[in-house]
């Protein structure tokens, strides 16, 4: 097992350290695409009762019937120890910067709130991980990876996520600590599922999640970075896994769909959107375009018509971008109502024709309510090097095209 100072390569778990799990989760992804619902009952009761351990946020997933997040973790549970703690780094990174972009003393908004809640889940589900696996890890790591304190309790602070990268590098190349903080040796035993206590009927359990802080405060010294991209965090754990699934031939094409398309529209989701972000940096400074894509008023239209046809509307917007655009540019669903393209080799101004083109198409859309889709487009173009600026310049187009009345495409010109 890995332990701090040891040898600089990092060895794997033993195979059959989390194998009952993925086997266990592969099943139930199996059965849930077969639609068979007995099969898949009896996995989440299999889970739910502790009899094959499960990390929370995985149960959770199994539990939501999500697929996407089931594909997700077994990805994750498949891993050895050296992708585990990469991906470790890149949950900090993205909890780090999420953080950030906070205001202090004030409450987060929903969009922020999210990214520290999906941060601080995935942490939690990689430290069961690490723990059942009985991985030594330092003080520091454990402390950003531990579910967030509510209720203005003292949060990490930013010296602490830099302490703690620092100390995750220091590890997976067999090194001391940075900062001398002695090694954490994990739990052997794995966390277990608390069951209630009736043997009539199936065990059933109550799922907790992470800890929502109602006041986050800011960590000093950071400034703020963008706070819709945190890029690199599930990308590099994503990458990583994906490949590692691939080497081992465990159904990964079938996994990689799963884990990466959105579930909703089919589009490739934020997951595959980071990792081909990091996949980008190899074309160098040739170009590569970014829009973002909002719908309008889609929080109203939601309140107004309900859930089901705001779904409706998503899938419909979907189904328009996988149209209107070539075959070598990506649409994805970015999170919510919003969307994002990338275009590669392509001028500013083809860049600026297909988003008009996207939002033409999108309003031509006839709903049976008597109602218009419209969206506002942001459009930035930059070496694909260096997308994720790209990204948040398309990001800041896109609320100039908001702020100028909406339905209409703006270019980011700095």
């Amino acid at each position: 097992m890995l332990s701090v100072g040891t040898a600089s390569r990092v060895h794997a778990a033993p195979d059959d350290a989390v194998d009952p799990s993925v086997a266990l989760m592969e099943d139930a992804a199996d059965a849930l695409g077969d639609g068979d619902d007995t099969t898949y009952d009896e996995l989440v009761d299999t889970a739910v009762s502790g009899a094959v351990w499960v990390p929370t946020t995985a149960l959770d997933a199994l539990l939501d019937r999500d697929v996407e997040e089931i594909g997700h973790w077994i990805f994750v549970l498949d891993a050895d120890d050296e992708i585990l703690l990469h991906g470790a780094d890149a949950v900090i990174e993205w909890e780090r910067d999420a953080l950030a972009a906070t205001t202090p003393g004030t409450s987060s908004n929903p969009e922020q709130t999210d990214e520290i809640n999906d941060a601080d889940a995935e942490g939690v589900g990689i430290l069961e991980i690490i723990d059942v696996r009985a991985i030594s890890i330092p003080d520091s790591v454990r402390t950003v990876l531990a579910p967030l304190p509510v209720d203005g309790a003292p949060l990490p602070t930013s010296d602490a996520y830099r302490t703690a990268l620092a100390d995750l590098d220091a590890t997976l190349a067999g090194d001391e600590p940075a900062a001398a903080i002695p090694a954490t040796t994990a739990p052997s035993a794995p966390p277990t599922t608390v069951a209630t206590p009736d043997t009539t009927a199936a065990p059933t359990t109550v799922a907790v999640a992470p800890s929502t802080p109602a006041v986050v405060t800011a960590p000093s010294g950071d400034s703020s970075p963008f706070p819709m991209i945190a890029v690199g965090a599930i990308a590099a754990l994503a990458l990583a896994v994906g490949s590692f699934a691939m080497l081992r031939g465990r159904k990964s094409e079938q996994l990689a769909d799963i884990a990466f398309t959105d579930g909703l529209t089919g589009l490739k989701n934020r997951r595959r959107l980071d990792a081909d972000v990091a996949a980008q940096r190899e074309r160098g400074e040739r170009a590569t375009a970014t829009l973002m894509i909002d719908v309008d008023h889609f929080k109203a239209f939601n309140d107004t018509h309900g859930h089901a046809m705001g779904d409706d509307v998503l899938r419909l917007v979907g189904d328009a971008l996988q149209r209107e655009f070539r075959r070598t540019d990506v649409p994805y669903r970015y999170g919510g109502e919003e969307f994002c393209v990338l275009l590669n080799d392509v001028t500013p101004g083809e860049a600026v024709s297909a988003g008009e083109r996207a939002r033409a198409a999108i309003s031509a859309i006839v709903l049976s309510i008597d109602e218009r889709i419209t969206v506002s487009i942001g459009v930035s173009i930059g070496p694909a090097e260096h997308l994720g600026d790209t990204i948040k310049r398309a990001d800041g187009a896109l609320y100039d095209a908001k702020a100028a009345g909406r339905d209409r495409v703006t270019f980011a010109t700095n």
